[in-house]
């Protein structure tokens, strides 16, 4: 029985195959497939001419049309191999990655049709030649920057669109991550590297949005979300509410520190103001509201304090109709200079006491 089963899977590399397994190398010339059925044309050691080859993938989903496809691009050697009882039908192996092994291919060029759907019709026609390709697949030498060994698994296209799938390590470095990354550069990184350790999007700019795990210098901080672009933000509701809140933790800071001179002029504002926030509600109040002043100067004592800096700096307050300031206790007015007072009507003081200093 065990001599019987090793005759069965002898491995034959010649037209004298009787039917065992039968693998050979074999270069892409086409992976045009007008009919659709997953098959390529190749040049096979040792048979003539171009012959349809089966891909074969890891994984199928049978009739849901899931699974996994990665097809070789033209000029890739491979290897390919026949079946038990299969006289004409090659299926894939896979792709030879780097050196080949001796010399994959019986001719050095190949008659290519002037129209490639002629492979899939079995018709060869004299027309361009394509050249043997002698170096085979380039090996992504990234795979080997730790220890000159093999860390990552990648999957790349032609075009650049990258998976790289890393667990690169050496004394000084350590580079584990998972990464989704385009051929003009936009990526998704899941890293788990000490000096990382966080996940992030970022486009072709190296614009950026960051969700971290731990500190990292020299500004990530703990669970810390971060968005940096050079352009213009927008957070938009269309039917509900927006909320900023902060549990138990900080302040909430806004700083606009625009000079003007580095503004978008397309950004869809008002080129001719910079340097301004505003607050402005459509059909509603805009409400300050302090609810304890536990953290402030005067602990205990709920404050909101409106201020500025400068000389010659200015807080004015603008309404249409009137404008009421009420307080449970005092209120007090006070000035470095003169207080003036205007009315188109009456001013009228009230008061248990008014005194005039």
């Amino acid at each position: 029985m065990g001599k019987r089963q090793a005759k069965n899977v002898g491995v034959t590399e010649g037209p004298e195959s009787k039917g065992e397994l039968d693998i050979r190398t074999a270069q892409v010339i086409s992976t045009v497939d007008t009919q659709k059925t997953g098959n390529m044309s190749c040049l096979i050691y040792n048979i003539p001419g171009p012959t349809p080859v089966t891909y074969v993938s890891p994984y199928g989903a049978g009739k849901t049309g899931g699974g996994m496809w990665a097809i070789p691009g033209e000029l890739t050697q491979i290897l390919v191999m026949k079946v038990f009882g299969q006289k004409n039908t090659w299926f894939y192996v896979g792709s030879i990655m780097g050196s080949t092994i001796g010399d994959a291919l019986s001719q050095d060029k190949l008659a290519f049709p002037e129209d490639p759907t002629a492979l899939n019709a079995g018709t060869i026609k004299e027309g361009k030649t394509i050249a043997k390709n002698k170096k085979g697949t380039a090996v992504r030498r990234t795979l080997f920057r730790r220890r000159n060994r093999p860390m990552q698994t990648a999957i790349a296209t032609p075009k650049g669109h990258k998976i790289i799938l890393s667990d690169q390590y050496d004394k000084k470095n350590y580079n584990s991550y998972i990464k989704l990354q385009s051929s003009q550069g936009k990526k998704i990184i899941l890293d788990d590297s000490p000096d990382k350790n966080h996940i992030k999007i970022v486009n072709d700019h190296k614009d950026y949005v960051r969700l971290s795990t731990s500190y990292a210098p020299p500004e990530q901080q703990s669970r810390s979300f971060t968005v940096n672009t050079k352009g213009s933000h927008g957070y938009i509701s269309r039917e509900g509410t927006i909320k900023v809140k902060v549990i138990d933790g900080g302040n909430i800071n806004i700083v606009n520190n625009a000079t003007s001179s580095k503004r978008q002029k397309s950004d869809g504002t008002d080129n001719a103001t910079w340097g301004k926030i505003n607050l402005r509600s459509r059909t509603n109040h805009i409400q300050l509201h302090c609810l304890d002043g536990a953290g402030a100067p005067t602990a205990g004592t709920p404050s909101i304090i409106l201020s500025t800096d400068g000389t010659n700096s200015t807080i004015t307050i603008n309404s249409a109709g009137s404008i009421n300031i009420k307080a449970a206790k005092g209120i007090n007015f006070e000035a470095g200079e003169s207080i003036s007072m205007k009315a188109g009507g009456d001013i009228q003081l009230t008061g248990s006491k008014i005194k005039l200093n």
